[in-house]
């Protein structure tokens, strides 16, 4: 038998050439480009409106601004609706407080007033739009700006009125997009309807409409239980108290004099109920006052002159100073 010796030069090289292989495809593995990735965008942030202070008169508004945020580069468009709060209402919207609501309203801006709203078959200009575009760097943010308004001329009770609204995000543009990329953000609104009173002086039967702060009443020739009337109105948004204040004290007094036989003495009454002129700052006996449900309240003031048979000729006056404040 013959001894066969080792092919070493044949195990060599095909040992050889498997650690070749073995290498050329690690390398082509660790120099293989990976594909893009597709941009993402995302709602990061939505401005505070937190509480803000509400008149009657001047109502409320100012523009705010969100923050979307594109991560991967390139080309992306996406559109923002808001839904209708808590109570699901757009026009208007309503912040409650308690069985009371007041109006407000999300727009794209303070010129146009498109109102931004959300569900099916919405589409421009109610929703805010917006786009990133190529090239662009990783991680960008856009501002998009929108307008947050309470109108005027909602007279409402006092008080802190609440909602909370969602601002939500999609991908594409409202008639092409996945609805899987939808991404929200909500914030609470709180408008403070600051206490309110006013008052105006009115011929009798009047409204606010013809009234005023200021109010010359003239009795022109004083007789003896002369009655006159006129209306008093009160606006108010929370219950109120009323003082009366009488400069002489109750008595019309001839100008110039300090004689008491120049004093035209006069009762007050409010709603028929008589006011105590003979002390400073009066308290009305009516007492406190409650929230009318229109905000508007009436009262009926009746001027009689006393005994005026003895009076020396002239001119008589005095001022009564109407307060009312809030309770």
């Amino acid at each position: 038998m013959r001894n066969t010796a080792p092919d070493t030069g044949t195990f060599i090289h095909k040992n050889l050439i498997a650690a070749l292989l073995l290498a050329c495809v690690f390398t082509q593995g660790a120099f293989a480009a990976k594909p893009p990735k597709d941009p993402v965008v995302t709602l990061k942030k939505v401005d505070r409106i937190g509480t803000v202070a509400y008149g009657v008169d001047s109502g409320y508004e100012s523009s705010y601004s969100l923050t979307v945020q594109r991560k991967n580069p390139g080309s992306a468009s996406f559109f923002i609706t808001v839904d209708g709060g808590l109570r699901g209402l757009y026009d208007p919207r309503e912040a409650s407080n308690g069985s009371s609501a007041i109006g407000y309203q999300i727009y794209d801006n303070l010129n146009d007033r498109n109102i931004i709203r959300s569900g099916s078959g919405i589409n421009f200009p109610n929703v805010l739009t917006g786009i990133f575009s190529m090239p662009s760097a990783n991680n960008e943010s856009l501002s998009v700006s929108f307008a947050f308004s309470v109108p005027a001329g909602q007279p409402k009770p006092a008080g802190t009125y609440t909602d909370t609204i969602t601002f939500t995000l999609y991908q594409g543009k409202p008639n092409d997009y996945d609805p899987a990329s939808a991404n929200s953000v909500s914030i609470d609104i709180a408008i403070r309807v600051e206490p309110s009173v006013s008052v105006v002086l009115a011929p009798a039967g009047g409204a606010w409409e013809t009234g005023s702060e200021q109010f010359n009443l003239d009795l022109q020739t004083l007789t003896s239980y002369k009655q006159t009337v006129l209306s008093m109105v009160v606006k108010a948004n929370i219950g109120y108290l009323i003082q009366f204040n009488s400069t002489n004290r109750g008595a019309l007094v001839s100008e110039g004099s300090i004689d008491e036989l120049d004093r035209a003495p006069y009762t007050l009454a409010i709603d028929n109920a008589p006011v105590n002129l003979s002390i400073a700052d009066s308290p009305s006996p009516l007492g406190a006052q409650s929230l009318a449900p229109d905000g508007v309240s009436s009262h009926i003031l009746e001027i009689t002159l006393g005994n005026v048979d003895t009076l020396r000729a002239g001119t008589y006056a005095d001022a009564i100073t109407v307060t009312v404040t809030a309770n």
